[in-house]
């Protein structure tokens, strides 16, 4: 019994200190820009799989920052053309009223993506007609990025890259982050 206790602790203490547990998670700050990645599987690269712009304390409109959003019929969208006109025409959107933990009310622009829309998400929240919070993600671990075909890029749209995004890809969108934390899923 202590024997097997002992290689437990061994196995456990040496996937812990290698940085390789059930895969880490790592977050990216930068304003009021949060990404959240994780090291599956311990192949060593943080993979960005969701992403949200603006928060409760940081509106986006408050903030806002340029980027390329590419929509599943490959049009590119510039952040600052993103109204409730204009999403309201994209097919398969689903509007729908929200609430912030502040007690806002608003409408939000949904939009799901991928193999059989399982792939990943956009949703887009508006409180009097200003956009307020950004919430995009990929389920990659099911779905391969071209099935995903969630992607974000410059603001000139020249690099457009498939979630989940690279900490690089981070940087070139959003600059360098102001805060990076890792913390670890422990089986």
């Amino acid at each position: 019994m202590i024997k097997k206790i002992g290689i437990q602790v061994i196995i456990g203490l040496s996937l812990f200190l290698s940085g390789c547990s059930w895969g880490n998670l790592q977050t990216y700050e930068k304003g009021n820009i949060s990404a959240t990645g994780v090291n599956y599987m311990c192949w060593g690269n943080f993979h960005y799989y969701q992403l949200q712009i603006g928060n409760d304390n940081s509106p986006y409109y408050r903030h806002p920052s340029d980027w390329t959003l590419r929509l599943p019929d490959n049009t590119d969208v510039k952040s600052s053309q993103l109204t409730p006109e204009y999403l309201s025409q994209i097919n398969g959107v689903v509007i729908a009223e929200f609430h912030t933990e502040r007690g806002n009310r608003g409408t939000s622009y949904s939009l799901k993506y991928g193999v059989d829309s399982d792939g990943s998400w956009l949703n887009f929240y508006f409180v009097d007609n200003r956009l307020f919070w950004i919430a995009m993600g990929s389920n990659y671990a099911f779905c391969p990025p071209e099935q995903i075909n969630l992607r974000i890029g410059t603001s000139d749209g020249k690099h457009i890259y498939y979630f989940p995004l690279q900490e690089a890809q981070l940087r070139e969108l959003f600059g360098p982050p102001d805060r990076l934390e890792t913390s670890w899923l422990v089986p």
